[in-house]
């Protein structure tokens, strides 16, 4: 759990719960199927506004209004409510509502829109879009130390060459550093690690590595292995932290689950 949610994790998660609980708030009150249901043969019929008030939403700091209004098709009375920035019609004012064939129940007042925003309101999904492209990445990055926690080799290598590279995070250069080692077979091998903590892997003489012993190429450094586990004298894998501390860690990604849940449910 630590591996999988801590490290980027702790950024990302969060902004993809708090992204994606706005977006959900903004999102369930925007008209963004009006321009299928309105597509084809629709009926403008005259009715009448019956009064109007304040949404409590704006746009550009202009309120936006709900106007409610009566009118009839094929004999029978019909009401409904449709949303404008900036216009409040007086009631008992003239309105032509546009209806789409065979769907009386679907209306709404030429010019405006059946819920409080339109489709621009659309950008606030850019903000859960980046924390999931933020979650994914970091999934992708670990499940090589995941895979290599599970069915790695270790052993104990040597630098023996490193370069900077073009790339930087948070400032630092990220370093890739050649290592060589021994296999369990006794094949040397040399293997590449890529990481902006390139001093943690120049303290000591020798770094503890884990390899894939089908692709020995395949290499992570102990050291940067984001949550990594303790070992045993017996060289067991034992859990780190407290449930205080994986409960921190889990808070956010279930926000970010149950944030958005929430908010389509008190819908």
């Amino acid at each position: 759990m630590r591996i999988l949610f801590g490290g980027l994790g702790l950024f990302a998660f969060p902004f993809l719960a708090i992204g994606g609980t706005l977006a959900s708030l903004f999102l369930r009150e925007a008209d963004l199927t009006s321009w299928v249901r309105f597509r084809g043969d629709v009926a403008a019929v005259q009715g009448v506004s019956t009064g109007c008030g304040r949404t409590g939403a704006s746009e550009n700091r202009v309120p936006v209004f709900e106007n409610r209004y009566a009118f009839e098709v094929d004999g029978e009375r019909r009401t409904g409510a449709s949303f404008a920035t900036g216009t409040c019609l007086r009631p008992g004012a003239r309105v032509t509502v546009e209806v789409p064939a065979g769907r009386p129940d679907v209306s709404r007042i030429a010019g405006m829109r059946r819920a409080t925003f339109g489709p621009g309101i659309l950008f606030v999904a850019i903000f859960p879009a980046v924390g999931l492209a933020m979650v994914l990445g970091w999934w992708g990055y670990v499940r090589r130390h995941l895979r290599l926690l599970s069915r790695g080799r270790v052993a104990m290598a040597s630098l023996v060459g490193e370069e900077e590279t073009r790339v930087t995070v948070n400032g630092r250069p990220v370093m890739r550093m050649r290592f060589a080692f021994d296999t369990e077979r006794g094949v040397r091998q040399e293997a590449v690690v890529k990481t902006p903590f390139a001093a943690a892997l120049k303290d000591d003489p020798r770094e503890l590595v884990l390899y894939d012993p089908a692709r020995p190429e395949r290499v992570i450094a102990w050291d940067v292995i984001e949550g990594a586990p303790r070992v045993d004298a017996a060289g067991q894998l034992l859990p780190t932290g407290t449930f205080l501390q994986l409960a921190s860690v889990l808070a956010a990604p279930l926000g970010a689950v149950l944030g958005p849940a929430l908010v389509l449910y008190l819908r």
